[in-house]
C-alpha cells in the first residue's frame, strides 16, 4: 500500500527567500573562505590578463602612430603656400588668419602652439654696392623676429628691428657679405617695382610699364648669420648666394633676411605716399595696397603634436583632416586661381601640402594599411589567450562548486529549494567576481605600463601616459573584456550549479565514486567537427594563396591571414577534445600496469583517477595550455626580433648604406680611401643603380656594383639564392675584361626577370636606358638565377603595381661596355648617362 503526505512544503515570499539565500551564503562562506580567496586571486589574474589585451593594443598602436610622426620633423608639418599679391601690416594678419582658419577650426586639438609665416620675394636689382656681376640680384626672406631668433645662429651684430625708419634692417651670411664687400652697418640699396592695385597688375600688358611704379629701398646690414640647411623651418634655404641660371656661376642672387613686420610697414608707407601723390587717377582702378611687381611667395607652417594623438583618436583625426581639406579647397582657396576679382587678402594659387595626407604612400595612408591588415591577426592571436583565461576561470568555479557539492546535496535532502541554493551560491560567486573585476581593472594599466615601458622605441616613450591621462578611454576599452570575464564566470557557475542540483546525497556519493554522465563534447563529437573545420580552413587558405596572379597582395593577405590563423586554432581544439576522449583509456591501461606492480600508492592513485578522470584531466590541460602559451610568447618575441633584423637587412643591404648627396660626388678611389679610413669599418663596396626598359610597359632595376668587394660588405642569405654571393660575384669579376671591351654584360637576374624574359643560363637579352632624349641599348647575358636581390624592390603606392625585376652586374664591366658601344660612360642615376661616378655605398662594420 502506498501512502502520500498531504502536508505541503512551506512557502516563502521573495523577501524571505532572499534572506534565506543570504543566510546560506554566510553559512557556506566560513568553511570555504580559503578556497574563495584562492578563487578571487585566480579570477583577478584572469581579469587582469583579459584587460591587458586592449590596453596593450592601445599602447602599441599609439606608439606606432607617434613613432611614424616623430621619425622626421617633416612628418608633422602642414605647409600652406600662396602667392601674396599685396603686402601691408593689416594684410599680413588677415592672410595668416584666412589661410589657417580651416586648420585651426578642425585640427585645433592636435596642433601645437608653433606657427610660422614666411614671405619670399626676389628679382630686385643690386644698385649699391656693385656685386661681382652687373646682373646680380637681391632676394628677401622675411619672418617674425621671434622665429628668427629661434632658427638663426647670429655670428656678429644683432637681430634686425621690426620697425622701419626710412630703411629696413637685414641679415646676411658671411659668404654673401664677402662677395658684396659689406659688413654690419653697411648700406645696400635696390629699386622695387610695384603697383597700387591688384587689378592694375592684372590688366597691365607685359610690354606696357605705364602703370608700373618704381621706388628705391634702403637696406642696412645689422648682422651676419651662419648658413643653415638642416633646419626644416627654412624649407631648404641656406642663405648662401645661388646662381640665377642653373649650371652657371654668374649672375648670383643674394638672399637677405629681414623682419616681416618691417617689410609690411615699409610697403604700407610706400603705398600711402603713392596714394597721396596719385592726383591724376591714371590707374585703371582705385588704389588698394602695395603690390610687388615680382611674385611674393608666402608660406605658413603648422605642426601636429604627436603627444596629442592616440590610436583611439586616430579615426577622428583622419576625419578632421578630410573636413579641413574640404573646407580649405571649397572655401578660402576656391577663388584664388585668377587675379580677376581676387578678394582680399589677395592670395593667389592657395594650396597646402603635408606628408600626412595625399593619394599616394603618405604617412597616414601607410599607417592605415598597417593598422587595417594587422587588426584581424592580432585579434585572432589574442583569442587563445582569452579562451585560456575563460577556461581557467571555469576550472576555478567548478572546483568551488565541486568542493561544496556534498553540502548542496545535503541542502536538497533537507528541503532547500533550487532557487534558494542558486541564489546562495551565485551570491558567493558574484561577490568574488566583482572583487576580482575591480582588482583586475585597477591593476591592468599599471602592469601594462610597467611591462611595455622598456620595450617602447625611444621616439614613443611617452605612450604609456595615455593610460593615465585618459582614464575614461582606458576604462571604456577594458569594460567589455571585464564584462566578458564576469559573464563567463557567472555562466560557468550557473551551469555547474544546474548539474549539481540534480544530485541528492546518494547520487552524489555514487557519482563521486565513478562518473556515469557523458560529457557534452563527447555526445556531439566536437573533436571530429573541429578537425573538419581546421581542414576546410587550411584548404581555403591554400586556395587563396594560389590566386596571387588574380588578386592583389593586400586582398590575399586580408583573406588568407585570418583563415590561416584560425585553422591551427581549430586543429588545437580537435587535439584537446581527442585527448579528453582517449585519456581515460590511457589511464585504464596505466592502472592495469600499476596493478601488476608491487607498490600500492601508484595503483591507488591511478585507480582513483580512472574512476573520476574529469578533474585530473582539466588540471593537466590547464597546465599544458599555460606552458604552451608561455612558449608561444617566447617564440613570438624571438621571431619578431628576427623579423626586424631581416627587414633591416633587406632595406639597408649592409650594416650601413646610402647614397651621395650634393652636386659633386667623389671618385671611386677617393671614396674607397675615405670610407676605409673610418674607425670600425671592415669592408666597403661602391656602385650605382639605373633603370632600363624592355619595352614601354616593362622596366628593370639594375644595380652595378664592384664585384670584388660587394660580397664582403653586404648581406646575402640562402633566401636570396642557394649559391653563396662570393661565388656569384667572383664569376662576375672573372668575366671583367682585362683588355679591350666586352661584347655582353654578365648579369645575375632575379626570379621575376628570369621568368619575364624566359631566360636560361647563357642566354642574352637587351635593355634600353634613356638620357636627354637618346636611347642607349645594352646587351646582357644571363649568368645565373637568384631568388631576389635585397634592397631593389620599392613598396608601390598601389597594390596593383607589380614589382620591378632586378639585375646585379659588375660596375666596371658595364662602364666599359657603354664606353665602347655608345661612346658614353655608365648611366649613374635613374635616367642619366653622366661621367662614370658612384652614387651608392655599402659598409660592413667590425663585430665587437
Amino acid at each position: 500500500m502506498r501512502f502520500t503526505s498531504r502536508l505541503k512544503p512551506p512557502t516563502h515570499s521573495m523577501y524571505q527567500s532572499a534572506l534565506l539565500a543570504l543566510s546560506l551564503a554566510r553559512w557556506s562562506w566560513r568553511p570555504n573562505r580559503l578556497l574563495l580567496l584562492t578563487m578571487c586571486l585566480g579570477m583577478s589574474a584572469a581579469v587582469l590578463l583579459l584587460c591587458a589585451i586592449p590596453l596593450l593594443e592601445q599602447v602599441t598602436g599609439t606608439a606606432s602612430l607617434r613613432q611614424a610622426l616623430r621619425v622626421s620633423p617633416e612628418n608633422t608639418r602642414i605647409t600652406i603656400s600662396a602667392e601674396a599679391q599685396a603686402l601691408s601690416p593689416q594684410l599680413l594678419a588677415s592672410m595668416t588668419s584666412a589661410s589657417t582658419a580651416p586648420f585651426k577650426e578642425h585640427l585645433a586639438p592636435y596642433l601645437t602652439q608653433d606657427q610660422s609665416a614666411q614671405y619670399r620675394v626676389s628679382g630686385f636689382p643690386l644698385v649699391t654696392p656693385t656685386g661681382p656681376d652687373p646682373e646680380d640680384q637681391l632676394g628677401f626672406i622675411s619672418t617674425s623676429i621671434q622665429q628668427m631668433r629661434s632658427h638663426i645662429r647670429l655670428l656678429s651684430g644683432r637681430f634686425p628691428s621690426s620697425q622701419q625708419h626710412g630703411e629696413v634692417e637685414v641679415l646676411l651670411t658671411q659668404e654673401s657679405a664677402a662677395l658684396l664687400r659689406v659688413s654690419p652697418g653697411s648700406i645696400i640699396t635696390t629699386s622695387v617695382g610695384y603697383y597700387t592695385s591688384v587689378e592694375a597688375k592684372e590688366e597691365t600688358p607685359f610690354s606696357d610699364t605705364s602703370y608700373k611704379r618704381t621706388t628705391s629701398l634702403t637696406l642696412r646690414v645689422v648682422g651676419l648669420i651662419a648658413a643653415n640647411t638642416s633646419d626644416i623651418f627654412w624649407h631648404g634655404t641656406s642663405f648662401l648666394p645661388t646662381p640665377l641660371i642653373p649650371n652657371y656661376t654668374r649672375p648670383l642672387s643674394f638672399p637677405l633676411l629681414l623682419s616681416s613686420d618691417a617689410l609690411g610697414a615699409w610697403c604700407q608707407e610706400q603705398f600711402l605716399r603713392a596714394q597721396a601723390a596719385d592726383t591724376t587717377n591714371s590707374q585703371p582702378s582705385s588704389p588698394e595696397a602695395f603690390v610687388f611687381d615680382s611674385t611674393v611667395f608666402a608660406y605658413w607652417d603648422l605642426f601636429i603634436d604627436p603627444s596629442r594623438l592616440s590610436i583611439d583618436r586616430y579615426t577622428s583625426f583622419r576625419e578632421a583632416l578630410r573636413s579641413t581639406d574640404l573646407d580649405f579647397y571649397n572655401g578660402v582657396a576656391l577663388y584664388s586661381y585668377t587675379l580677376y576679382n581676387l578678394p582680399s587678402p589677395y592670395l593667389l594659387d592657395l594650396s597646402y601640402s603635408s606628408p600626412l595626407v595625399g593619394t599616394g604612400p603618405s604617412v597616414l595612408n601607410q599607417l592605415s594599411t598597417h593598422i587595417t591588415l594587422s587588426h584581424v591577426p592580432v585579434l585572432i592571436i589574442s583569442l587563445p589567450t582569452i579562451l585560456l583565461d575563460l577556461f581557467f576561470m571555469s576550472v576555478l568555479i567548478s572546483l568551488l562548486i565541486e568542493r561544496q557539492s556534498s553540502g548542496i546535496a545535503l541542502l536538497r535532502s533537507r528541503g532547500a529549494s533550487s532557487f534558494q541554493i542558486i541564489c546562495a551560491f551565485s551570491l558567493q560567486g558574484l561577490v568574488v567576481s566583482l572583487i576580482a573585476l575591480i582588482v583586475g581593472i585597477l591593476l591592468a594599466p599599471l602592469v601594462v605600463s610597467t611591462i611595455t615601458q622598456p620595450l617602447l622605441p625611444s621616439l614613443a616613450q611617452d605612450t604609456t601616459m595615455i593610460l593615465w591621462q585618459q582614464p575614461m578611454v582606458t576604462l571604456q576599452s577594458v569594460i567589455p573584456y571585464a564584462l566578458l570575464a564576469l559573464l563567463a564566470g557567472m555562466g560557468s557557475m550557473l551551469f555547474t550549479l544546474a548539474q549539481s542540483l540534480r544530485l541528492n546525497v546518494l547520487t552524489q556519493r555514487y557519482e563521486s565514486a565513478r562518473v556515469t554522465q557523458r560529457s557534452y563534447w563527447g555526445r556531439f563529437y566536437l573533436d571530429a567537427i573541429s578537425a573538419v573545420i581546421a581542414l576546410v580552413l587550411y584548404l581555403i587558405a591554400n586556395y587563396v594563396f594560389q590566386l596571387q596572379g588574380l588578386l592583389s597582395d593586400d586582398t590575399i593577405y586580408a583573406i588568407a591571414t585570418p583563415v590561416a590563423l584560425l585553422a591551427p586554432f581549430f586543429f588545437m581544439l580537435s587535439i584537446l577534445f581527442c585527448f579528453l576522449r582517449f585519456a581515460p583509456r590511457g589511464l585504464n591501461l596505466l592502472a592495469r600496469l600499476a596493478h601488476r606492480g608491487r607498490t600500492a600508492p601508484p595503483m591507488l592513485a591511478l585507480a582513483q583517477m580512472t574512476r573520476s578522470p574529469g578533474r585530473p584531466l582539466q588540471i593537466t590541460l590547464l597546465l599544458a595550455l599555460a606552458s604552451s602559451f608561455i612558449m608561444l610568447t617566447l617564440i613570438f618575441n624571438d621571431s619578431q626580433q628576427q623579423r626586424l633584423t631581416e627587414l633591416a637587412r633587406y632595406e639597408s643591404v649592409a650594416d650601413f648604406s646610402g647614397s651621395f648627396v650634393g652636386k659633386v660626388t667623389p671618385s671611386i678611389i677617393s671614396a674607397y680611401q675615405t670610407y676605409n679610413a673610418l674607425p670600425g669599418v671592415s669592408s666597403v663596396s661602391l656602385g650605382s643603380e639605373i633603370i632600363s626598359f624592355q619595352d614601354k610597359s616593362h622596366s628593370f632595376h639594375i644595380r652595378a656594383v664592384d664585384a670584388k668587394t660587394y660580397a664582403r660588405a653586404t648581406y646575402w642569405s640562402t633566401q636570396n639564392s642557394e649559391q653563396p654571393l662570393e661565388a656569384l660575384t667572383r664569376e662576375l669579376a672573372r668575366r671583367r675584361p682585362a683588355v679591350g671591351y666586352p661584347q655582353v654584360v654578365p648579369a645575375l637576374v632575379d626570379t621575376l626577370g628570369w621568368e619575364q624574359l624566359h631566360l636560361s643560363p647563357g642566354k642574352t637579352f637587351t635593355l634600353t636606358s634613356y638620357d636627354s632624349g637618346h636611347a642607349y641599348t645594352t646587351t646582357y647575358e644571363a649568368l645565373a638565377r637568384v631568388n631576389m636581390i635585397e634592397g631593389m624592390y620599392d613598396s608601390p603606392s598601389s597594390t596593383d603595381q607589380p614589382a620591378r625585376p632586378a639585375l646585379l652586374v659588375d660596375y666596371q664591366t658595364l662602364a666599359a661596355y657603354h664606353a665602347h658601344t655608345d661612346k658614353q660612360p655608365l648611366p649613374s642615376h635613374t635616367h642619366g648617362c653622366e661621367p662614370a661616378i658612384i652614387l651608392l655605398s655599402w659598409l660592413a662594420c667590425v663585430r665587437n
